[in-house]
C-alpha cells in the first residue's frame, strides 16, 4: 500500500514556476533536452494530491533536492499531506534533481534511503536572461553589418532576431533581417537609407528569458527597454552650499501598494552636464530576490579619461543587506525656497564613474530606493550613493564627478551560502566525541555564522550542538537562537549522555547580508561510539556434560 501511495504522488507531481505571494502560475517551459525540464523562474511549486484513504496514516511529506547527480541530498521543504503543493525556491541556476520521500505516523519513510532511489524529475533551472552586446553595427554603401555577442548558458539562437528601421523614425515598423550566418551572432543586409537608421537584435535562451538592445548607425548608442516616455536629463546649477544631505543608516522598505510618488528610474549617461542627453525612463519591475548573473550595468559608457584615484581611506564603511529595495533615511538642509526634487546617483566601482539612477520630490522621507530596475543586470555586487538635492529656486550641487567618493556604500547579496555536511568521524584523541565536518561556500561569510543541532526525528525538536546544556528549537522556526559557531570546517561535538544510537543532523549557515541556508541529513546518523568489549568469567562444560 506505501509503494501505491508513493507511485500515485509520482504520478501527479507537477512542477509549475510560480511568482510568489500566491500569484497565478506560469507555464512549464519547453524541455531543454530528453530528460529533464527546463524552468523560467527560481520559485517553485510542486503540486500534491494524496488520496484521502492515505492521509490518516501520512504525517508528512518531504521534498529532497540534489545538485550532484543524486551524490548529495537536501532537504528542501516539508508539507503536510494535507497540503496542494509544496514550494521550493532554488538557490541558483543550473540542474536540480527532485524526490519525494512519504513520512508514515508510524515513522516508516518510503522510500528509506532517497540517496538510492531514482529521482522524480529533473529540472534545468534558468532564471537569468542572456547577457547581449552589439560589438559592430556600420554602414558600408547600401550595406550594413550587425556582429553582437550572447552569454548564456542555454541560447535559443533559432529564436535570434535582427530588426531595423531609419534612424529617428518612430512610427515606422520594425523590418526584420534574415539571418543567414550558421553562428547567428551576425548579419549582414543592404538598405538605400543614407540618413542613418537604428539596428535592434533579440536574443532568448531555452526557458524564455530575453535580452534586446539597439544601435544607432551614424548616430548614438542606446539600450531598449521598451519605455513608455522620455525623460530629459535636468539642467544642473552652479553650487552655492544651500542644500545639503546627509544620510544615516539603511531600512528595508515596506511593500507597499502603487501610489503617486517619485519619477520612474532615469540612468543618466550625460557626458558634458551643458548638453545634456534625453534617455528613456525605466520601469522597475516587481519585488523580486532573484539575482540573474550577468556583467556591470549594461547602460554605462566608459569614461574617455581614467578618473582620479580614490583613496581607499575616504571610502565609508559596507553595509549588507539581502534585498534590493529599502528606505534611505537622510537628514536635509535646505534654504526659504525649500526643495524642488532630490536626485540619487549611484556608482558600481566606488566612484570611478556615476550613473543618475532616480529623481524624488522634496517631501518623501524616507527616501526609497529601488535598485532592481530592468537596466540594472547585476544587482548583486556594492553600491556607492550620493543624493542632490535641488532647491526651490532651480540651484543645486554638481553632480559626482568622476573620482568622487560616495557617501554612502551598501553591499546586496541575495545567494544564500552552500553547504555540504559530511559523515561524521569519531575523534580517537577524544573519547566520546564526535567531529563534524562541512564546507561552506559563500562571498560574504558572516562571523560565527554557522549551526548545528540534532534531533531524534527529522521533525524535531532539535537540539543546539555546541553548548554544554541544548535548548530545543521548534523545526521550521528559522533557527533564530542557536549557538552560532566559527566555521572552521569541523566541530568536535561531546555526545551528551542518553543520546540515541543515531540522530538527523540539520545544519545551518548564514551570511554577512543576512541570507541563510540550511540542511538536514535525509537519514539519521550513526553516532554510537561504545567500543565492545568481552570478559572471561570462567569455564564451564560443553553441552551439558558430567565432571568424572
Amino acid at each position: 500500500m506505501r509503494g501505491t501511495a508513493r507511485n500515485g504522488l509520482a504520478g501527479l507531481l507537477v512542477v509549475a514556476a510560480v511568482a510568489w505571494l500566491a500569484l497565478p502560475r506560469a507555464a512549464v517551459g519547453q524541455p531543454g533536452g530528453t530528460d529533464h525540464q527546463t524552468m523560467k523562474s527560481r520559485n517553485l511549486a510542486f503540486d500534491l494530491n494524496v488520496d484521502a484513504d492515505q492521509k490518516n496514516t501520512i504525517h508528512s511529506i518531504e521534498l529532497y533536492v540534489s545538485r550532484e547527480n543524486g551524490g548529495v541530498w537536501e532537504l528542501g521543504a516539508t508539507a503536510t499531506p494535507d497540503a496542494k503543493s509544496i514550494p521550493y525556491v532554488a538557490k541558483e541556476d543550473g540542474l536540480y534533481l527532485v524526490n519525494m520521500v512519504i513520512v508514515y505516523k508510524s515513522g516508516v519513510r518510503d522510500p528509506a534511503d532517497v540517496t538510492k532511489t531514482a529521482p522524480l524529475q529533473k529540472l534545468l533551472v534558468d532564471a537569468t536572461a542572456p547577457v547581449l552586446a552589439i560589438k559592430t553595427a556600420e554602414k558600408t554603401g547600401d550595406d550594413v553589418r550587425v556582429a553582437w555577442s550572447v552569454d548564456d548558458r542555454n541560447p535559443a539562437d533559432a529564436k535570434t532576431k535582427l530588426e531595423w528601421k531609419p534612424l529617428g523614425d518612430l512610427d515606422s515598423a520594425w523590418k526584420t533581417v534574415p539571418i543567414a550566418n550558421p553562428d547567428r551572432r551576425s548579419a549582414t543586409f543592404a538598405t538605400s537609407v543614407t540618413t542613418g537608421l537604428t539596428v535592434r537584435v533579440t536574443v532568448e535562451d531555452l526557458a524564455g528569458n530575453t535580452a534586446t538592445q539597439t544601435k544607432d548607425i551614424a548616430g548614438t548608442t542606446s539600450t531598449s527597454f521598451a519605455p513608455a516616455s522620455v525623460l530629459p536629463a535636468p539642467e544642473m546649477k552652479l553650487p552655492t552650499g544651500e542644500a545639503g544631505i546627509v544620510l544615516p543608516t539603511l531600512a528595508p522598505a515596506p511593500v507597499l501598494p502603487k501610489t503617486s510618488g517619485p519619477s520612474a528610474p532615469v540612468l543618466d549617461l550625460t557626458k558634458d552636464s551643458a548638453k545634456p542627453l534625453a534617455l528613456p525612463s525605466i520601469t522597475p519591475p516587481a519585488l523580486s530576490a532573484i539575482p540573474p548573473a550577468a556583467s556591470a550595468l549594461s547602460n554605462t559608457i566608459a569614461s574617455t579619461s581614467p578618473p582620479a584615484p580614490i583613496a581607499s581611506a575616504e571610502l565609508p564603511a559596507i553595509t549588507a543587506v539581502n534585498y534590493l529595495k529599502f528606505d534611505l533615511p537622510y537628514q536635509l538642509e535646505a534654504g526659504p525656497s525649500g526643495i524642488s526634487k532630490i536626485e540619487l546617483y549611484v556608482t558600481r566601482d566606488d566612484g570611478k564613474s556615476w550613473n543618475k539612477w532616480s529623481v524624488h520630490d522634496g517631501e518623501q522621507r524616507p527616501l526609497r530606493v529601488a535598485l532592481d530596475a530592468r537596466g540594472n543586470v547585476q544587482p548583486e555586487g556594492v553600491y556607492g550613493l550620493r543624493l542632490v538635492p535641488i532647491s526651490g529656486a532651480g540651484i543645486s550641487e554638481h553632480p559626482p564627478a568622476e573620482g568622487a567618493a560616495p557617501d554612502f556604500r551598501v553591499l546586496v547579496d541575495l545567494t544564500p551560502p552552500s553547504i555540504k555536511m559530511y559523515a561524521p568521524d569519531a575523534d580517537a584523541a577524544q573519547p566520546g566525541t564526535l567531529t563534524l565536518k562541512w564546507k561552506i561556500e559563500d562571498k560574504n561569510p558572516a562571523k560565527d555564522g554557522v549551526a548545528v543541532a540534532w534531533s531524534e526525528t527529522p521533525a524535531g525538536p532539535w537540539k543546539s550542538i555546541g553548548a554544554e546544556t541544548g535548548g530545543a528549537i521548534v523545526a521550521g522556526a528559522g533557527s533564530d537562537a542557536p549557538v552560532r559557531l566559527a566555521d572552521t570546517g569541523s566541530f568536535a561535538w561531546k555526545l551528551p549522555d542518553r543520546v540515541p544510537a543515531k540522530v538527523y543532523l540539520r545544519m545551518t549557515a548564514w551570511d554577512a547580508a543576512g541570507n541563510k541556508s540550511e540542511v538536514t541529513t535525509p537519514n539519521p546518523v550513526l553516532v554510537d561510539l561504545t567500543k565492545p568489549r568481552a570478559r572471561i568469567q570462567g569455564i564451564l562444560p560443553a553441552g551439558g556434560l558430567q565432571r568424572p
